[in-house]
């Protein structure tokens, strides 16, 4: 099982970029970084609640929140936006 989602998750990541580069002939990338970041984000709000996890949400201390929050900021704003 381990290998099979090591391949799947090859394959997306390896896909993803040109869909990504398709999206960008006619957008911006700061444009390109809130239309990605917002469909996952709803993505991820989905299937927190789906599997039962929306209350664990709230129970995040603080701290954790803080690094969640800078590694989202770096990789997922800074990060993407100088790769776009």
């Amino acid at each position: 099982m381990v290998l099979f989602l090591l391949i799947v998750t090859a394959l997306l990541w390896g896909v993803t970029p040109i869909f990504e580069k398709i999206g960008l002939i006619k957008v911006d990338p700061l444009i390109g970084v809130t239309i990605r970041s917002a469909i996952v984000t709803a993505g991820l709000f989905i299937l927190t609640f789906l599997f039962g996890k929306g209350r664990a949400l709230f129970e995040v201390d603080g701290k954790s929140f803080f690094m969640f929050g800078l590694s989202g900021v770096m990789a997922g704003l800074l990060g993407m936006w100088t790769y776009y």
